[in-house]
């Protein structure tokens, strides 16, 4: 089980960061099959509360299940 790279934090990975500087972009996705130097897991919280430096924009790319009602 990965954990979240935020400090203090030990909850469980879910997603996958990505820093695109080319383009300015913060690409969360899916957490990554394997975990790599160049990408930052984060839980679901961090990831969800991630706000990008200025001038660059997110993209979150990972699937949303909602709940059927």
């Amino acid at each position: 089980m990965r954990t979240c790279a935020k400090l203090r934090c030990r909850s469980r990975a879910f997603a996958t960061v990505a820093l695109r500087y080319d383009e300015r972009e913060v690409v969360v996705g899916e957490l990554a099959a394997e975990a790599s130097p160049n990408l930052v897991d984060l839980c679901g919280e961090h990831a969800d509360r991630l706000t990008p430096p200025i001038g660059w924009r997110i993209t979150d790319t990972r699937i949303r299940v909602t709940a059927a009602i």
